[in-house]
């Protein structure tokens, strides 16, 4: 129903081009342009409880990642206490 309704719109906007230039090439592109534009479905957007999963696992990674890079420079720093 709903691309029946888009088809309609984009086909009302080509015949009035077509209607006041009486150009049908230039229509013709404008219909299918506007149809396509009308097509595009929007993306659509996370529910807040979404983001806050992500946001709560981008922060456990961060975490982590910031844990092991403190492990990794105590590792060298023994590792140069046990070579003098």
């Amino acid at each position: 129903m709903v691309i029946i309704l888009r088809f309609i719109i984009s086909a009302l906007i080509g015949v009035g081009w077509l209607f006041f230039s009486k150009d049908p090439e230039i229509s013709l592109i404008l219909f299918i342009f506007v149809f396509i534009i009308l097509s595009i479905t929007p993306k659509k957007n996370k529910t807040y409880e979404e983001g806050d999963e992500f946001q709560a696992i981008l922060k456990e990674k961060t975490e982590r990642k910031l844990l092991l890079e403190e492990e990794r420079l105590l590792e060298k720093q023994q590792s140069k206490k046990n070579k003098k």
